[in-house]
Parts: C-alpha cells; structure tokens; sequence
C-alpha cells in the first residue's frame, strides 16, 4: 500500500514499507542487500525517532541509497532492545509507482539465506485496516512506521531547508 506524505515543499511523496527480520547487524544486512541486488546503501546518521508511547526520541541505524532523482531506498533499524528475538529492519523505498515491482523485490528479498522474513506493510490509516489486521500488533507496527515516515519526511526537509540557506549565503558573500 502507498503512503502520501505532505511536506513544506507542496509535493507527495509515495512510499512502500518493508519490514525485514534478520539475525544480520545492520551493516551486514546493508552490506548484503548491497552485494545481492547491485546497490549502494550508505551509513547516514542516527535517525531520531519520537516515540508517543515514552515520549522521547529513539534512535535508528540509518542506511540510504538513491538510486536516481526520484527513487530511493532506506534502511532503518532501531538502536534500542526489541520485543522479538529477531532484529526488525524497515525498508522503506521513495517513488516507485508499481506495487508488483515492491512484491518482486520482497521475494527476491525472502529467498535469501540470511532473512528470515520480508513483508510489505500497509501503512495507510490504522482506521482503513482490512478486518483481518485489526489486531493491537498490527495496529503497533503500523504506528511504528507512520512515525518513522514523518520524522523521516522531517529529517529532509530540514536538511534541503540547511541546503538552500548555504546557497543562499554562498550567493550573498
């Protein structure tokens, strides 16, 4: 499922979230990914993400590879202790138009030795559910995701805020 987010720059952008369970660290999973799939994840900072339940930021491991203008992957896993046994990782890639090349790459991503799950998540309003995941769980990693993407929306959008403002500076001097 697509998610629009708006930002301060009057245009949408579609993601898809994929949630990734490995027992890999986080650079080994970027690493693989990397290796497999011919692509080009890079180490960014921490992200910081508010979390409305504790209300203070967590961090994340942050990974990104643009692969061109308009498409780009993201790889975010948290820093803090999780409930599962399993390390989850969040994919999330930034404008891809067909929902079938996302169901692709999942598979592709399942036939790894190294993963030992890979699922698209729908990250529409909890309220627009289909009733089978109409569970608390569900309705969590949901949650979860929707709050990565804002503050993942927010992290670039400061960041071409700071860009435009050297710019800007660079012209003045």
């Amino acid at each position: 499922m697509v998610k629009k987010l708006n930002n301060d720059f009057d245009f949408e952008q579609e993601y898809y979230a994929i949630e990734i369970m490995s027992p890999l660290a986080d650079y080994q999973l970027a690493w693989l990914i990397n290796t497999k799939f011919v692509f080009n994840f890079r180490r960014l900072e921490n992200l910081k993400v508010f979390n409305d339940k504790t209300n203070v930021f967590d961090n994340y491991s942050f990974f990104e590879w643009r692969r061109t203008d308009i498409i780009n992957y993201f790889l975010l896993h948290p820093s803090l202790p999780q409930d599962s046994l399993m390390p989850i990782y969040y994919m999330f890639i930034q404008g891809i138009e067909r929902q079938e090349m996302v169901e692709t790459f999942v598979e592709k991503l399942q036939n790894l030795s190294d993963i030992v799950s890979c699922d698209s998540i729908f990250i529409g309003e909890v309220d627009d559910l289909p009733a089978r995941y109409q569970t608390p769980a569900y309705k969590n990693r949901i949650q979860t995701i929707q709050a990565i993407l804002y503050d993942l929306e927010n992290f670039f959008n400061e960041a071409k805020k700071q860009a435009n403002l050297d710019r800007k500076i660079k012209l003045l001097e």
